[in-house]
């Protein structure tokens, strides 16, 4: 199994790999090339002999993302997929990048498992924000917050423990 980054050109079977992972609120081609063009915008898939099993969908500007969509076929589902598009979509993301941010069905345990294990946190809740036959499911919103690059950088010359006005003037 190989990950691809897609493009615009991509957009037909882009659409018809997110209708078959979310059968409920698909997206149209159309509206995948419109997005693919956007600056920040990058999709990876996952493909086996010629065949997509799962995508994500990223965007970013300045320091902060967002995970848009990630989705794996409901018959490739928990067979790693979805931990290798989120590793990948991660490592990918840009150095100034610091913040991340998604949302995820409060009832689907199993991307909340994935998310929580990456480091994400919830931070707030959208109600009613999925549609479903049974009804709106609500959305957690979750981040994850990568390591300070410049902390290592910024220790005081006084030395370990010395938290004095050299530290605190640079920070």
């Amino acid at each position: 199994m190989t990950i691809l980054v897609a493009g615009p050109s991509d957009a037909g079977w882009l659409a018809q790999l997110h209708g078959r992972c979310f059968p409920a609120e698909p997206w149209q081609a159309a509206e995948w090339e419109v997005l693919l063009r956007q600056p920040g915008v990058r999709v990876a898939a996952t493909v086996d002999g010629g065949q997509p099993a799962g995508f994500v969908l990223t965007r970013h500007a300045a320091d902060e993302a967002e995970i848009l969509s990630l989705g794996v076929l409901p018959e490739c589902r928990r067979s790693g997929i979805g931990r290798r598009l989120l590793g990948d979509a991660l490592k990918a993301l840009p150095e100034p990048v610091r913040t991340i941010f998604l949302e995820a069905a409060v009832d689907n345990s199993a991307a909340l498992a994935l998310y929580a294990a990456a480091g994400f946190r919830p931070v707030g809740r959208r109600p009613a924000y999925y549609r479903t036959d049974r009804g709106g499911v609500d959305a957690l919103m979750l981040r994850l917050v990568r390591a300070n690059a410049l902390s290592d950088k910024w220790k005081s010359e006084a030395g370990p423990g010395n938290h004095g006005r050299e530290t605190s003037d640079r920070v």
